[in-house]
């Protein structure tokens, strides 16, 4: 399986990661509540701890009476638990679930649209392993998005500045 239908993105994170602000993009100003999401949302987080504050967070922008369509999910959860919160996700009637590693263990919903991982944490493979949930139905598309950290950036940035120096170095012997 080369996951051609999942989109590989990109994006430096604005915010320090345990405001969630970066989150924020995901809640249309206008969600009713009623509506679903333009996407079927999964967010892979570091720890429990972290799934369950970003739900939180996510909650608080939207209505009340949608608040409990966002939901964390994690190897603590009963079985019946996530056999219910994954029908209910493959019905829409889930706007997102938070995730952990365990999400990917027995877990398959070919209808993830939209799916995140918040900073950098694994290595290669484990990443793939967590986009690996989107559109395992051939027919859908999903977009895989990885959010990093700007001290990332900043680094590369740096990298390239000392590359430039020792090429302008050589250039003048």
């Amino acid at each position: 399986d080369d996951c051609s239908n999942v989109y590989i993105t990109v994006r430096k994170m604005k915010y320090p990661m345990n405001s969630f602000k970066d989150l924020q993009f995901l809640i249309p100003k206008d969600c009713d509540g009623a509506s679903p999401l333009p996407y079927n949302l999964v967010i892979f987080f570091n720890s429990i701890s972290e799934s369950i504050e970003a739900a939180q967070y996510l909650r608080g922008l939207v209505l009340l009476e949608a608040r409990d369509k966002i939901k964390w999910f994690n190897f603590e959860m009963s079985p019946e638990f996530c056999k219910e919160k994954s029908d209910r996700f493959n019905e829409g009637r889930n706007f997102g679930l938070m995730c952990t590693k365990s999400f990917g263990m027995g877990i398959n919903l070919p209808n993830i649209t939209l799916v995140i991982q918040c900073r950098p944490s694994c290595n290669m493979c484990t990443l793939w392993q967590r986009f690996g949930p989107g559109a395992r139905d051939p027919k859908c598309e999903a977009i895989a998005l990885f959010f990093v950290e700007l001290k990332y950036f900043n680094q590369m940035e740096e990298e390239k500045a000392v590359r430039r120096r020792r090429k302008r170095r050589h250039c003048v012997t």
